[in-house]
C-alpha cells in the first residue's frame, strides 16, 4: 500500500539503496564531509555552470537595488537616515526567523520525493543549518526539487507580501529576500555540482553519522 507521502510524490523515486549502487553499475565520484561545505562550495565557484551564474546575477541585482535604495533615501534625506538603518537592520535580523521554515521546507521536499526520514542540524560557528535524508539515495531530478523549494516558496512569499504589506516595511521585506537569496548559495552551489554531472547519472546520498554526503556517477560502459 502506498504511503501518504508516495501518494504525492512530485518526482519519480529510482528506489535503489546506498548498498545496491555498485550492483547497479555506479561509482563513488567524491565525499563532502559537512564540516567542509565552505571549502567545497568555494572550490566548486571556480567550475560554474548556467544556474550558479543565474544564481549570482539575481542576487547581485538583489544587492545593487539594496544599495542603490539604502544611497538615494540617504542623500534625499539624510535627516531620517536612522529611519533607514534601523529598516535595514531588522531586515538582517528578521531573515534568521527564516532558518527553521526554510529547513523544514527541505525536509517537506525529500518527504515528497519519498526519503522515509529527515533529520536536522546546525554548525553554529560557521552559521550551517542543514535537513539530512539519512542514507536515502537522491538522483539529480530528486535533489533538484530538494534544494530549491525553499528558495523558491520564500521568494514568492516575499514577492506576494509587497501586495499587503505597509509601505514602510518595504524596505525591510526586501533586505530580508535579499539576506534569504545569499543564504541560498549553499544550496545553489550543491545543485551546480550535481548539475555538472547530470549526464554521468549522478546520485547522491546523505550520511547522518558520519557527517557527510557522497556523490555517485554511472560506471563508463568500456
Amino acid at each position: 500500500m502506498r504511503t501518504q507521502y508516495e501518494k504525492f510524490n512530485l518526482v519519480e523515486h529510482m528506489k535503489i539503496t546506498t548498498a545496491e549502487l555498485p550492483q547497479a553499475g555506479y561509482q563513488l565520484q567524491s565525499e563532502l564531509y559537512h564540516p567542509e561545505l565552505v571549502q567545497f562550495l568555494q572550490n566548486e565557484s571556480q567550475h560554474q555552470t548556467w544556474i550558479l551564474r543565474v544564481f549570482r546575477i539575481f542576487n547581485g541585482l538583489l544587492f545593487m537595488g539594496l544599495a542603490g535604495y539604502i544611497g538615494f533615501k540617504l542623500a534625499a534625506d539624510w535627516a531620517h537616515a536612522d529611519r533607514y538603518i534601523t529598516q535595514f537592520g531588522n531586515g538582517v535580523l528578521l531573515v534568521f526567523l527564516l532558518v527553521v521554515p526554510h529547513e523544514l521546507l527541505h525536509g517537506l521536499a525529500y518527504k515528497l520525493v519519498g526519503a522515509p526520514k529527515v533529520s536536522y542540524g546546525a554548525n553554529l560557528k560557521k552559521l550551517m543549518f542543514f535537513a539530512i535524508a539519512d542514507g536515502f539515495v537522491a538522483n539529480f531530478k530528486e535533489f533538484c526539487f530538494v534544494a530549491l523549494t525553499p528558495f523558491v516558496v520564500i521568494t514568492i512569499s516575499f514577492l506576494a507580501s509587497f501586495l499587503f504589506a505597509p509601505s514602510n516595511w518595504y524596505f525591510t521585506i526586501y533586505t530580508m529576500l535579499t539576506a534569504h537569496t545569499t543564504f541560498c548559495s549553499g544550496d545553489f552551489g550543491l545543485l551546480n555540482y550535481m548539475l555538472r554531472f547530470r549526464d554521468h547519472g549522478i546520485v547522491t546520498v546523505d550520511f547522518k553519522e558520519e557527517k557527510k554526503s557522497a556523490f555517485w556517477i554511472k560506471t563508463p560502459t568500456p
